[in-house]
């Protein structure tokens, strides 16, 4: 929730990205300005277990699940 909430005090028509999306922003070099090790949280719930969202890490696009109270990188984008 902190996280959407960030990208909407950024801007009312931002969200974040699902998991699908950042993988493709990722394809296409959309990540600027992030760590090479930073965890970017998208808006995908982990179907199992809705206390956990997947996330990217854009130095190597790696898809991993995380329990939503981690502190992450946000990667907010127009709706």
């Amino acid at each position: 929730q902190n996280a959407a909430k960030a990208c909407t005090q950024q801007d009312s028509e931002t969200r974040i990205p699902n998991s699908d999306e950042a993988s493709a922003m990722l394809i296409n070099k959309h990540f600027i300005n992030l760590s090479s090790d930073g965890h970017c949280w998208t808006s995908t719930v982990l179907a199992s277990d809705p206390s956990q969202a997947w996330g990217i890490y854009p130095s190597n696009g790696t898809r991993t699940t995380e329990y939503k109270v981690q502190t992450r990188f946000v990667r907010c984008i127009k709706r």
